[in-house]
């Protein structure tokens, strides 16, 4: 699967829509470090994503940050933020077109110790996807 880049434009117009950090102070980690900090600042991108005022690139632009931002509260036997399923749901109706998020947050590069906090809980959500079961089966075979 080809990797996926979030382009300047997108940058630019969701830095507007959501005041979001500037590319111009952090072009590289964008999508990183514009993580929201609160489930109620979640909520914000994930209505916008339930709407159908996005373009395909700005929707994928803030799933990512959706999902880097439930990775960043998760905490370690703590109910998972409540944003959570909604996510799940508009994750689940266009597995496709977030694919590149997945690959990135469920990569075999990692060790699982040292996969993002939110892997485990996608891999729940969407045990077809791990790269794991499908590396076993593909050695079996």
């Amino acid at each position: 699967m080809e990797e996926k880049f979030i382009n300047i434009a997108t940058m630019e117009s969701l830095t507007k829509r959501f005041n979001l950090m500037s590319p111009e102070l952090c072009i590289q980690d964008w999508e990183y470090m514009n993580a929201r900090e609160s489930n109620e600042d979640i909520e914000i991108l994930v209505d916008a994503l339930e709407g159908t005022e996005l373009s395909e690139d700005e929707a994928y632009a803030t799933m990512f940050i959706v999902v880097s931002s439930i990775d960043s509260l998760i905490e370690p036997g703590e109910p998972l933020p409540k944003v959570w399923d909604r996510t799940v749901a508009l994750l689940r109706g266009n597995i496709k077109a977030y694919e590149p998020i997945f690959e990135q947050f469920l990569s075999l590069e990692n060790k699982p110790e040292n996969r993002y906090y939110i892997s485990k809980h996608l891999l729940v959500e969407f045990p077809e996807l791990d790269p794991g079961a499908k590396s076993a089966a593909d050695q079996g075979s």
